[in-house]
């Protein structure tokens, strides 16, 4: 999945959405069980005081019997007043309502029809009709019985809706906390505890772990967002670690190189005169260091471009290759063709200079269209130059014991010629002293004496 496909993926159960709707329900229904309450509190709040006065009502009409049976006419009258006041009162006609068809406005109907038609003439007509007053009283308690009953039904509805509003408002909320907890649990603890542990993997260098969390909302889209970046530092991680184990093997061969050349150019500084034995020690760490096919090593004479020496790696007995035609160096592949093998391998040379001089070459077998590394070619050429300067500096060292071996010689016969001369000299004096000698007749003691001289001189000088 690609990073467009993460942030532009469409969110169908966002949890914000839905924790936002299900509060909005809670509020909503708790709010309108508030607002019914209320209408309903506020429709009982006249019905206690209809029912005192539904229930005064009949204390008020036996009291009008028992003062009618007194005969006191003012105060019949006073109470007949007080009586049709409470009948007529607000309270009564605001709590029966204004439904012509109900129970409470028949009833209430009822007893206001019998108390205008039967029972008031009664006490107003003269003479007043107590006995058949008082035998409407019974009735007429009764039908205010009935209505008060209905009004007290009616009431108790009322608040047996309050009530209802109530325990469905609580039912309803309990109802939606369960939910909210139950989708709190499944699409908010859940996926947490999921990301919770993807976080704890890649604490502990584990990219490839995975959140098992699929949901089309926010934390959904994390958790998607999470996997892809563990996909990406996994991958980040493996090029880094290939990376730091090319560079270590890198390191690894370059210090592998430079221990093979500081040992060759030791082992090359402390060699004899002849340093070629030595090369040919050296082909075998070169060969392993390089991790190529056999290396070898050809040499030319000084004034002919034709093999005199050839060695190999693979000989403990420092012997050619198996390609050379020693001494007919024409045969050899690298003049006679191309460099390829018959076993399907190549040649590749690695010339030895020395100024202007070819001293040979240093030779690698690798298969038929495989190259050498760089690093491979950047050693074999150094080893090329060390081992040219090798020889180089070996033929440096015999030319110039040739020098003075030359010019001792000739220190020798300049002082030979000078010696030799003087006594040559001091022979040819005596020589002309024994003739004088003999001329002038001396004794033959002193002419044998003066040849003695002569002769030893010559001896000296001979010597």
């Amino acid at each position: 999945m690609s990073h467009s496909d993460i942030t532009h993926s469409p969110l169908r159960n966002s949890i914000v959405q839905h924790t936002t709707l299900a509060f909005i329900l809670v509020i909503g229904v708790t709010l309108c069980s508030m607002l019914g309450g209320m209408y309903m509190a506020d429709s009982i709040q006249g019905d206690a005081e209809a029912l005192n006065k539904a229930g005064s009502l009949r204390m008020q009409s036996y009291r009008l019997a028992l003062l009618a049976l007194e005969n006191e006419e003012q105060l019949l009258q006073e109470h007949i007043a007080k009586f049709e006041q409470t009948l007529l009162d607000y309270s009564l006609a605001r709590a029966i309502g204004n439904d012509p068809a109900s129970t409470l406005h028949r009833l209430y109907g009822k007893a206001v029809e019998r108390w205008h038609d039967s029972m008031l003439p009664l006490l107003q007509n003269q003479p007043r009709q107590i006995r058949a007053f008082r035998a409407e009283v019974p009735v007429f308690v009764d039908e205010l019985d009935q209505f008060v009953h209905a009004l007290q039904v009616k009431s108790e509805g009322k608040l047996a809706v309050i009530r209802g509003l109530q325990i469905g408002t609580l039912l309803f909320t309990v109802l939606m906390a369960f939910f909210v907890l139950l989708g709190v649990y499944s699409n908010l603890i859940t996926p947490l505890r999921e990301l919770t542990r993807l976080a704890q993997q890649i604490g502990r260098g584990d990219f490839r772990s995975k959140a098992y969390y699929e949901a089309r909302n926010e934390l959904g889209l994390l958790a998607r967002a999470f996997n892809k970046m563990s996909d990406e530092l996994a991958d980040l991680y493996d090029h880094l670690e290939r990376k730091v184990d090319e560079k270590t093997a890198q390191l690894q061969r370059s210090n592998n190189s430079l221990e093979l050349l500081f040992n060759s150019a030791r082992s090359l500084y402390r060699s004899s005169a002849d340093p070629i034995p030595e090369l040919a020690s050296l082909l075998l760490p070169v060969q392993r260091s390089l991790g190529s096919g056999p290396v070898s090593l050809c040499l030319n004479h000084a004034s002919q471009k034709t093999c005199f020496s050839a060695h190999t790696a693979v000989s403990a007995e420092r012997q050619p290759p198996h390609y050379c035609r020693l001494p007919d160096c024409e045969q050899c592949p690298v003049h006679a063709g191309d460099g390829k093998l018959a076993g399907g391998t190549e040649l590749i040379n690695f010339a030895l200079r020395s100024g202007n001089s070819e001293l040979g070459t240093l030779r690698v077998e690798q298969p038929q269209g495989v190259a050498l590394e760089p690093w491979q070619e950047q050693l074999l050429s150094a080893v090329a130059e060390l081992f040219a300067a090798s020889l180089g500096l070996s033929q440096l060292g015999q030319q110039q014991a040739r020098l003075a071996l030359m010019e001792e010689r000739a220190v020798i016969a300049r002082e030979l010629h000078d010696s030799l001369a003087q006594a040559l000299s001091y022979q040819k004096l005596q020589l002309s002293r024994y003739k004088k000698q003999i001329a002038s007749g001396h004794p033959k003691t002193e002419l044998d004496a003066t040849l003695a001289e002569i002769q030893d001189g010559l001896n000296a000088a001979y010597r």
